[in-house]
This record gives C-alpha cells, sequence and structure tokens, in this order.
C-alpha cells in the first residue's frame, strides 16, 4: 500500500510540474484564431486574423444570446476593435464604437450603420426548414458561432432601400501563379440578406455570374491594380507581372440587363482571395548537339536532368551522359522544376 502511494504521489507530482513548466502549450490549445474583415464600400479592416476566446464579449459590456456556451460573433467583433484600436478600445470607451442591444448590431467601428455579416461567405443559420417562409432560420451576431480558422466578415450594404447588395465569392479561397503568365478566376455573387438562408438548391438558383464587376490586386488594402473584368460567365483573365503575395478583390457594381432597354446595376460586397505569384523559371539554351532525353521528379524530392552529347551525325557519343540533380526542398525550386519538366519533358 505504501508503494503504490508513493506511485501515485510521484505521478501527480509529475503532472503537477508539467502544468507549471508548460502552460503556453495548454493556453494555445484552447485559442480560437478567426480571419475578420470589416467593408464598408471598401475594406476599413482589410483580412485579420485575431484571436479571440469566450466571453470576452462580456468583459467589455456586450452579452450574448441566451443559451450560447461558444465564441459568437459578437466576441470575434470585439476582438476585432480590440486589435484596430489597440488601447483606445477599452470597457469603458467601447460603446463609442459598438451599438448592440437585443440581437442588432446599429454601430460599428465607430459609425452609425445597418450590418450584416458572415461567416465563410455564408449566413449562419439553423439549418431546420421552416415552412412559414420555406428557408432556414438565420442566427443574430450575438448567437452565432465561430470556430478555429472562421472567416468573418462585417459588412455595410450600400443598397439602403433593399438590401440587395450581392455578395461576390471567387471560386478558390488561394491561387498559386506564375508572374507573367495569365490565369483564369471565376466570380459569382448571391444577395446574403435575402437569399442567404435558403436551401441548398435554392442558393445554387440565386448564385449568378458577376458580370461587369472589376477584380483588381492589392498587396496592403490601399493601392490597388486593374486586374480586369468579369464577363458574363463569371470568368475574369488575370495577369500578375511581379512574385509576391497578393489579395484578389472586387470591386464595382453588378450589372443586370432585364431587357435591351432595361439595365440596373446592384452594389456588391467585395469577395477576396490571396494569390502566391511565383518568379518565373529561368530561360534555358540548349546548343546543336546536346539533347535533354529525360526530365523527371524524382519521388517529389530532386528534379533529375539526363542530358546527353550526340556527334555530328546524330549518335549519341558513349560516356558523354551527365545527371543532374537539383533538390526541391522550397516551393520556388518547385516552381522551376515543374517549368523545366513542361519544357522538356
Amino acid at each position: 500500500m505504501q508503494k503504490t502511494s508513493k506511485k501515485i504521489l510521484c505521478a501527480l507530482l509529475a503532472v503537477a510540474m508539467l502544468l507549471s513548466v508548460c502552460p503556453a502549450a495548454f493556453a494555445a490549445a484552447s485559442a480560437t484564431f478567426v480571419e475578420f474583415s470589416y467593408y464598408n464600400g471598401e475594406f476599413v479592416m482589410a483580412p485579420t486574423e485575431i484571436d479571440v476566446y469566450d466571453g470576452l464579449a462580456e468583459e467589455y459590456g456586450y452579452q450574448n444570446a441566451e443559451g450560447v456556451n461558444g465564441i459568437t460573433v459578437l466576441d470575434a467583433l470585439v476582438a476585432a476593435h480590440i486589435v484596430y484600436y489597440g488601447d483606445e478600445f477599452t470597457p469603458e470607451t467601447a460603446a463609442n464604437y459598438i451599438t448592440f442591444s437585443y440581437g442588432y448590431l446599429s454601430k460599428a467601428f465607430g459609425e452609425a450603420n445597418d450590418l450584416l455579416f458572415s461567416v465563410n461567405g455564408k449566413t449562419p443559420n439553423d439549418g431546420v426548414l421552416n415552412p412559414a417562409y420555406g428557408q432556414y432560420t438565420g442566427y443574430s451576431i450575438d448567437a452565432a458561432e465561430v470556430v478555429n480558422e472562421d472567416k468573418v466578415m462585417l459588412y455595410a450594404p450600400q443598397d439602403h432601400d433593399m438590401w440587395f447588395d450581392h455578395n461576390t465569392s471567387f471560386d478558390k479561397t488561394s491561387y498559386t501563379v506564375t508572374a507573367g503568365e495569365s490565369f483564369k478566376a471565376n466570380v459569382t455573387g448571391i444577395s446574403l440578406c435575402w437569399y442567404g438562408c435558403c436551401v441548398p438548391e435554392d442558393l445554387a438558383k440565386y448564385t449568378v455570374p458577376m458580370e461587369g464587376v472589376k477584380v483588381q490586386y492589392t498587396e496592403d488594402f490601399e493601392t490597388y491594380k486593374d486586374a480586369g473584368t468579369i464577363d458574363a460567365e463569371g470568368n475574369v483573365e488575370i495577369t500578375i507581372d511581379t512574385e509576391g503575395d497578393y489579395y484578389l478583390v472586387t470591386s464595382g457594381p453588378y450589372t443586370v440587363q432585364y431587357d435591351e432597354d432595361d439595365t440596373e446595376e446592384i452594389p456588391t460586397v467585395s469577395g477576396y482571395a490571396k494569390v502566391t505569384v511565383a518568379p518565373k523559371g529561368p530561360n534555358f539554351f540548349i546548343p546543336k548537339g546536346i539533347t535533354a532525353s529525360l526530365m523527371s521528379v524524382d519521388d517529389y524530392q530532386a528534379l533529375v536532368i539526363e542530358i546527353t552529347l550526340k556527334d555530328l551525325f546524330g549518335n549519341a557519343k558513349k560516356d558523354k551522359v551527365n545527371l543532374i540533380n537539383i533538390p526541391v526542398n522550397n516551393p520556388v525550386m518547385e516552381a522551376i522544376a515543374g517549368i523545366i519538366v513542361k519544357m522538356f519533358g
């Protein structure tokens, strides 16, 4: 019995020591990181990763909906204000920036406005069809829960009469391309205010190509360059000449053609997608008499190039085979490897 007690005591001491020396590891496990942005005709707050936890809204005088135990969009909104304003945003000054009551948000980032939100480009809802109006029931900002790596967007509709603004989305959340080479993106949109709680088949029906909307790219959400205009199928061809990390964003209204003489421009809420632009691969010149006879990526570890020297009659010379083994251990070399295989493979 005494030996057993000693073993239990040793085990408890070991756990206590582990907790005392590794508190950060346990804290990190409970942290929730979401990407938050605020759009009001332009990005007031660019997409920013924020750290948020359950109960944060309450610390600043706000209350989540009854029965909600997780982290909500309201918590994320408060966390975004902390990041955006720093020490200016406190429990005492919070009301100057955020006005929220009874599930309705009427002011954020210090401006009174009509405000809506989306999570991962959709309207959070309960997923239970309400037969009275044939849709799901949407959640208010104090009831919509978020989890790690969610993308939360707060936005102010520009259509103050009908709230018919179309939220735009790219067909990919991220693209990896080569500098100077064109690539295609597809952009669609839907009015989340009207149709965000529809069943999937109706969501598809009301999602349309964003014809006439411009696409731009930016590094800092302050300076933008035009990339193209979306066609009737929702496609746009884009070329970015300089390597780096960018965001694609949409800009301007969506054009609806009712008939030959009747068109309407509908405001849009900008969608965005990340773009990694890799540098161009080197230009290879192979002199006459030298041919690249084999190119391959060997188990995704190295690019193997086999070069065979030929004589003037086109016959391969013996013992004149060179093997070039280039490690593919980073994205740049991977891009170069892909270019070489395309050129000579």
